[in-house]
């Protein structure tokens, strides 16, 4: 393999439905986590709740070399706005109708997250891609950039993970955190700065040069990230994730596998994290049994992905299988 096969043209290969399923599970993780299931859920419990937006982050890490290369010969300012509004874009109108949400539970519940709430993830993405953006326009020597990237990333997650002395549990999920200490002020941020720069080095190291051991460790990664996920809890449960998070993404793009199923599921990921907002404020307000709640949420996540809907009963023959 030559040293232009880098996992950077990883982003331009074709969805990975694996990677589509693991989506679906770590946001599915989340809903467990703030309390949206009406049973008590015993099968992903809090190891990998707690770590599951970091799977996003490190992905949205890996996936930001394909924007960034995109607008890399474009001027810093213009390569930026561009690079902005594409992201911007993306949200889309479900993720304003979730903002609305978010913001009306903060002004009457002093909810979780400050202004975002359970979009909290949206914004800290999107400031570490910026971060990120400046970095690689700023320094051009891997041999420089790298250090810091990974660097920046441990300290950030070792802040992050050394929960401050006020932690205190949400009583319906998730942790109470209103934004007024110097942990929860840092800590997000750098926690999204450690997800991105890791996702972004790992499209700077080279594919597996045997070709045919690439499906085989795609396979046991994403096996492993799903074990250790079911799994009771155990020490060092969390980093164990963090690390198996990383893998599974470099693995995982180095193979093509589609299936249309798990593209459907993991079409929904976004939606079951966003609609949390209105979860949240049918909860509070006592609209709705847990049950109902939980099923509103499934319920805007199909209606925001339509196009997804109709791929999922579209009569074309969709291609299976890992190469």
């Amino acid at each position: 393999m030559d040293n232009e096969d880098k996992v950077t043209k990883h982003s331009k290969s074709p969805k990975n439905s694996l990677v589509e399923l693991l989506r679906f599970v770590m946001a599915s993780s989340v809903l467990i986590f703030h309390g949206f299931m009406p049973v008590k859920t015993t099968i992903l419990d809090m190891g990998v709740t707690c770590v599951s937006v970091d799977f996003f982050l490190m992905l949205g890490g890996f996936l930001f070399a394909s924007s960034f290369a995109r607008v890399s010969e474009e001027s810093t300012f213009k390569g930026f706005l561009f690079f902005l509004a594409r992201r911007l874009k993306r949200l889309g109108l479900p993720f304003l109708v979730s903002l609305l949400f978010a913001i009306y539970n903060t002004i009457t519940m002093r909810h979780i997250g400050w202004l975002f709430g359970y979009l909290w993830f949206i914004p800290v993405e999107i400031i570490a891609q910026i971060v990120l953006f400046f970095l690689l326009k700023l320094i051009k020597r891997k041999k420089i950039l790298i250090p810091i990237l990974l660097v920046t990333a441990v300290v950030g997650y070792s802040y992050f993970y050394a929960l401050p002395p006020d932690f205190v549990p949400y009583a319906q999920g998730g942790y109470n955190i209103y934004f007024s200490n110097l942990w929860s002020i840092l800590g997000y941020p750098l926690r999204g700065l450690g997800g991105v720069f890791v996702g972004y080095c790992l499209t700077l190291v080279p594919k597996l040069k045997t070709a045919a051991l690439r499906p085989i460790f795609a396979i046991a990664s994403f096996a492993m990230v799903l074990t250790i996920s079911f799994l009771p809890f155990f020490i060092y449960k969390e980093q164990i994730l963090l690390v198996l998070f990383a893998l599974s993404i470099y693995f995982l793009f180095q193979i093509n596998f589609s299936f249309v199923a798990f593209d459907y599921l993991g079409a929904l990921a976004f939606g079951l994290y966003i609609f949390q907002t209105l979860g949240s404020t049918l909860r509070a307000n006592n609209l709705a049994t847990p049950e109902v709640v939980l099923l509103i949420i499934i319920a805007a996540s199909v209606l925001s992905a339509p196009e997804a809907f109709s791929q999922l009963f579209a009569n074309k023959k969709r291609r299976t299988g890992v190469l």
